[in-house]
């Protein structure tokens, strides 16, 4: 079981913080029950030609084969329109998994981080085409090896007015 409580602030007339803080209660490998602290916080800036998002959460797993992990991420996005037809964007994602139960056998630690860039061309004010890039490295402690990829995708997207 687990509690947290949201917290939506305005912090000017185009900045938002946004957070949460709560625990979550997990069995160890003894049956003892421990708390462990929970949250997010995320700070939204809509400037004239700028978006910012900076966001970092922790939060609490639990897996199929009874093993407790703890991720700690981090987000950091950047879109800048250049003018009402292009704009782009340039964003960071990293976070790390552990074993909360130093006992646990065999599990799986992960660091894993992504980088990319976006170009979005504004075909109308409902149609765009999106042109995505992104690397991602990811070394898990189960593998012999880390692995990183590449991707390239173009999406076709269709925003209604509202």
């Amino acid at each position: 079981y687990g509690m947290a409580v949201n917290f939506n602030r305005s912090l000017s007339e185009t900045t938002r913080l946004r957070s949460s803080i709560g625990f979550d209660s997990t069995e160890d490998s003894a049956g003892a029950n421990q708390s462990n602290p929970i949250g997010e916080i995320s700070i939204i800036s809509n400037l004239q030609t700028y978006r910012v998002l900076a966001s970092y959460q922790r939060s609490v797993q639990g897996s199929g084969s009874a093993e407790v992990s703890v991720r700690d991420a981090i987000s950091l996005n950047l879109t800048h329109n250049l003018s009402e037809k292009f704009s782009v964007g340039a964003g960071l994602r990293a976070y790390q998994s552990q074993a909360l139960d130093s006992t646990a056998i065999g599990f799986d630690e992960q660091d894993y981080v992504q980088i990319g860039g976006l170009f979005v061309w504004n075909l109308t004010r409902t149609y765009s085409i999106d042109f995505d890039y992104r690397h991602t490295y990811s070394d898990r402690s189960n593998l012999a090896s880390d692995a990183s990829s590449n991707l390239v995708t173009v999406w076709f997207r269709y925003r209604p007015i509202r």
